[in-house]
């Protein structure tokens, strides 16, 4: 039996890689010591955190019409690297 993703479940996966990240480069700031790498690291961060914050809203129902819309395919190796071998919408 295939595999089968949600557009909810890509974008829930999609969210915790963003946090994982977040955290990864709040982790590898703190032990900088070069201030330009520390303030690198936090801008990443905090891109992150912006990209989960989007990823949010459009799981909620919450963006304005043109941005990511749900009927969007995606790139069969993007679905596959979540496992699946068919995606829903």
């Amino acid at each position: 039996m295939a595999y089968q993703l949600t557009v909810k479940k890509v974008l829930e996966k999609a969210i915790q890689k963003e946090i994982e990240s977040q955290q990864l480069y709040r982790d590898l700031s703190e032990k900088m010591t070069d201030e330009a790498a520390r303030d690198a690291f936090r801008q990443l961060a905090q891109q992150e955190q912006g990209h989960q914050q989007l990823l949010e809203q459009y799981l909620h129902g919450e963006l304005k019409g043109g941005m990511l819309k749900r009927g969007a395919g995606c790139r069969l190796q993007d679905c596959r690297a979540f496992g699946a071998t068919t995606v829903l919408s």
